[in-house]
């Protein structure tokens, strides 16, 4: 399979919304208690303006002249009096089409922001991931160490 990965532009807006609405979706359904059923992700200015920040970056997956998936990811520096001085890559979001799915794509995307993290002396790149999800679990579990664990008691169920 001959994949083309490059940076998301304005024109690829209304792709990038829907499989953003997509995985949001997935996550309304499996933690309604927390997420909000969404028309759109962004608006088309909103998307425009993360775009404009040097520390937002969307990798698109193209198949066959079709975007099948995406990666969003931010960088950022952190630190403080308690901390040490570090950058960061945070994965906001990972998405391929449920038609491509185990063909690899994830892996490249993911292997792609690797590589990025990697060429800009980047210390760590991280994500959170939801205990449900269990193709990132085992994707992330490939590449990634579990460094926290966020434990939860909701009291309005």
């Amino acid at each position: 399979m001959d994949v083309l990965l490059r940076k998301s532009s304005l024109s690829d807006y209304e792709i990038v919304d829907e499989m953003l609405c997509k995985l949001h979706k997935y996550h309304v359904e499996n933690k309604p208690e927390v997420y909000k059923d969404i028309g759109r992700f962004f608006s088309k200015s909103e998307f425009e303006k993360i775009l404009e920040e040097n520390n937002n970056s969307f990798i698109l997956s193209i198949y066959d002249g079709v975007v099948v998936g995406l990666i969003w990811y931010r960088r950022s520096e952190k630190g403080n009096k308690f901390e040490k001085n570090r950058t960061q890559l945070w994965i906001d979001g990972l998405y391929v089409d449920e038609r491509y799915k185990d063909k690899g794509i994830a892996k490249r995307l993911l292997s792609k922001v690797m590589e990025i993290a990697k060429n800009d002396s980047i210390d760590s790149i991280e994500s959170m991931v939801w205990d449900f999800n269990e193709a990132s679990k085992k994707l992330f579990g490939k590449y990634f160490s579990v460094r926290a664990s966020i434990m939860s008691y909701n009291l309005k169920l």
